[in-house]
């Protein structure tokens, strides 16, 4: 049987949100509906209606909203009591983990990585590589690149694309140049110029023509900088084809983020 979305035009009683929540409220203000179960792909409303949720927690929800599997291993986990909250404390939930990453993930491709733990946001793992990259080499600058989002809070928010969103800070962001991709500025912009711009790295090529990226990364090792992947969400990067682990053979000294 073919599911189709089933929208409503109705509006839920909003009364107890306006009195009680937050005023800093985004998605719900461009999809004023209360919703009361997802299944799949797929959220409910409590009025009936039914769509098609191609946001999925900002891309968190990759295997959709109460996956069977998914939902049986985490109520059989808290049924026994599991640790649910341990810091950075070894637990046979942890070992397990890394353990199957190991032999599935790691060991087939020839891998040596190291997972770690960032947090449960997007915004914690950018944080989390500016700081290691900006520990290591010594360095403090930052470039980003056009229209990318990197997260909310002060460090992450410096390298977001969005000036609209980089201006809710209330504080001067620092330390991050802003680069637009190649191609931004139409193709009237000179030639010299769009390469100036291509020397600080095109990552949104790299997902979408493998190779091509790679000159630049090399022009960028020769130059003593950095090539890093921005972590979209924790535990994504999001260039290159293929999943997060993939390795790559340009392996520059770490001198200076590339934010893509």
């Amino acid at each position: 049987m073919t599911i189709t979305p089933k929208p409503s035009a109705k509006t839920p009683d909003t009364k107890i949100y306006e009195r009680r929540e937050s005023g800093v409220r985004s998605y719900s203000r461009s999809m004023p509906r209360q919703f009361n179960k997802a299944q799949g792909v797929w959220m409910h409303a409590n009025d009936g209606s039914r769509y098609l949720d191609f946001l999925s927690g900002c891309s968190s929800l990759n295997y959709g909203h109460n996956h069977p599997a998914l939902k049986q291993a985490l109520m059989d986990y808290i049924a026994s009591d599991g640790v649910t909250h341990a810091l950075d404390l070894y637990t046979d939930a942890k070992a397990e983990f890394l353990t199957t990453f190991e032999d599935v993930i790691l060991k087939p491709r020839g891998l040596d990585y190291r997972a770690m733990f960032t947090g449960p946001t997007g915004t914690n793992a950018v944080e989390a590589a500016i700081k290691l990259a900006r520990k290591v080499t010594g360095r403090e600058t930052v470039i980003a690149f056009t229209n990318g989002f990197h997260g909310m809070t002060l460090g992450a928010l410096a390298c977001t694309g969005n000036a609209g969103k980089r201006g809710g800070a209330g504080v001067p962001l620092s330390h991050v140049s802003h680069e637009p991709y190649d191609g931004y500025y139409g193709a009237d912009v000179a030639a010299q110029d769009r390469r100036a711009r291509q020397e600080a790295g095109r990552a949104d090529d790299r997902r979408r023509h493998p190779g091509r990226l790679r000159p630049h990364r090399r022009l960028l090792q020769l130059r003593g900088h950095g090539f890093q992947a921005r972590y979209r969400h924790a535990g994504q990067v999001s260039f290159g084809y293929g999943p997060a682990f993939r390795a790559d053979p340009v392996q520059p000294r770490p001198r200076r983020v590339v934010a893509g």
